[in-house]
């Protein structure tokens, strides 16, 4: 399943680069003044009565000139349409894969958080104890823990003391290397992750 949106995945079938917007306005503005240039002189030759060979290829110039027009603006429409159905089939892939990300990241997040409550189990910490391991390894300090369960700092600490004991780590430091330095280890194709001491 590809994850990843390179900026050149589209560009061989929708080249969105294809389009310069300042040549062709240039162009259309150009083949404008010629088509009422040949039109206007085609108007005061019949005003003046002209009428030969060259008023003949006059006509033909304007109507030429229409048509030239009308299919570059028909050209420069299909290529706008393909930038346009490029830009969306991007953006189709980038919502696509960052659904993906979002689904692996959560699936992640809960086998992580699984493999951590299974270690807390082994280590018979009590629910008051698994809670503040978790926050713990979360980055949350003593005093935004004792904020979020309505305790003194001082209790917090005292259970803290009793996670290290049970996790038999000497520190919050080492406790939480205890399931980064498993985390960050770099394991094999389908090699399941154990937390071992």
């Amino acid at each position: 399943m590809k994850m990843i949106i390179n900026n050149s995945d589209l560009s061989d079938v929708y080249p969105t680069n294809a389009i310069n917007w300042e040549i062709n306005i240039k162009i259309t503005l150009a083949g404008l003044l010629a088509t009422t240039s040949f039109l206007s002189m085609d108007i005061l030759a019949d005003y003046i009565g002209w009428y030969n060979f060259s008023h003949l290829l006059l006509e033909m110039l304007a109507i030429g000139s229409l048509i030239g027009l009308m299919i570059y603006l028909l050209f420069i429409s299909f290529k706008a349409k393909m930038v346009a159905q490029a830009m969306e089939d991007r953006l189709t892939l980038a919502e696509e894969g960052a659904s993906q990300w979002e689904s692996k990241l959560i699936n992640l997040k809960k086998g992580l958080r699984n493999l951590i409550d299974q270690q807390f189990e082994s280590w018979h910490f009590t629910q008051a104890e698994s809670e503040i391991g978790l926050m713990m390894l979360k980055g949350l300090s003593f005093k935004e823990i004792a904020a979020l369960r309505n305790v003194s700092e001082r209790t917090v600490r005292q259970q803290a003391s009793g996670i290290y004991r049970k996790s038999e780590t000497a520190s919050r430091n080492e406790f939480s290397a205890f399931f980064l330095e498993d985390l960050l280890l770099p394991l094999e194709d389908n090699e399941p992750i154990v937390f071992e001491r």
